[in-house]
């Protein structure tokens, strides 16, 4: 047993907290970057480290008093350095320290393979592709293992129930740390100026690059404009379900968000006429928002799979369409 194992996780725990907060602010720049199958990697990425770092903190809990950890507190804020509480002279269990360290070498060898097929993936194209790293990153709470595809029943590295698994995908309507949050105010003038910024990037582009898909998987211009007007619906469907007990409740599992705009024709349209299309719900959307109260931004209501208020569906439309915009704006030449 190597007598510097306990000093390995309290590394490992600090580390956990840096990767955290790291990973999560480059998710959600990449979000508003468009690259949205990216930002799930990292999330799922920022989960792992955070899991193995509470791994690590729970077994070295017991090594530091709370007054110890106040004063740390104190010191850290005043220093700006962060303060280490593991005394050398305090023994772990060694059993609890190797059944650690197999558990974050199974988590970080499977957080390797993903990162480095995302990498991969980002060299060669715009966004990390799904046939490169699954739609759906499963994150064990437990232990961080990740998963792709379907969560497993119980977790193989820990012994987690399914339930304790939380899946990462290309787009989030919350997030426990309120990416990409704003005040309602910002979120309304973002969305007022989105078309104007589309019919700009349309602007004496030919029709044949307006339909030219980047890849097999991803969406041409086009089919990008289709599927934030079908996303717009969505969410004016789920805030009215919330404010006024109408509209369409969101059933889930019926049909993605992502696949709203399929056989729907926007890719065969004008650009005028997709352009005229998103004004005008847009300019709906925009009045209906901009006469909402306090009380009515933080209104919720239960869906499938939580509870969701109107600040969390702002910021989710929100974030959409400015990564979409920019995502047209790799796409389209006049754009480069």
């Amino acid at each position: 047993m190597d007598a510097g194992l306990d000093q390995v996780l309290a590394a490992r725990m600090q580390m956990g907290g840096h990767a955290y907060i790291r990973d999560l602010a480059a998710a959600e720049a990449a979000v508003r970057a468009g690259r949205f199958n990216l930002a799930k990697v990292l999330r799922a990425a920022a989960h792992a480290y955070r899991a193995m770092g509470m791994d690590a903190g729970r077994l070295l809990n017991d090594r530091w008093s709370a007054q110890d950890l106040l004063d740390a507190h104190q010191k850290e804020l005043q220093t700006g350095k962060a303060v280490s509480l593991v005394s050398e002279a305090a023994a772990l269990d060694p059993q609890l320290l190797e059944a650690a360290r197999r558990r974050h070498e199974r988590v970080a060898a499977r957080l390797q393979d993903i990162l480095q097929r995302a990498s991969a993936s980002l060299k060669q194209n715009s966004d990390v592709l799904e046939s490169d790293v699954a739609q759906t990153i499963w994150g064990c709470h437990g232990c961080g293992f990740l998963i792709e595809g379907d969560p497993p029943d119980p977790c193989p590295v820990c012994g987690a129930l399914s339930i304790e698994f939380e899946p990462f995908e290309p787009f989030y309507s919350s997030t426990a740390e309120h990416l990409g949050h704003s005040s309602p105010e910002a979120m309304i003038r973002t969305l007022a100026a989105i078309p104007a910024e589309v019919e700009q990037m349309f602007h004496g582009v030919d029709e044949a690059s307006l339909g030219r898909k980047p890849s097999a998987e991803e969406w041409s211009p086009k089919e990008i404009v289709g599927h934030i007007i079908e996303v717009e619906a969505l969410f004016n469907r789920r805030v009215h379900y919330i404010l006024e007990e109408q509209g369409e409740v969101d059933l889930g599992p019926r049909m993605p968000p992502w696949r709203l705009h399929e056989g729907k024709g926007y890719e065969t349209m004008t650009d005028a006429e997709l352009v005229s299309r998103l004004k005008d719900s847009r300019r709906a959307t925009v009045a209906y928002l901009s006469g909402l109260g306090p009380d009515q931004w933080t209104s919720s209501k239960g869906f499938p799979g939580g509870v969701r208020n109107v600040m969390e569906l702002g910021a989710w439309l929100t974030n959409h369409d400015v990564g979409h915009v920019a995502q047209i704006r790799r796409y389209v030449p006049s754009s480069q």
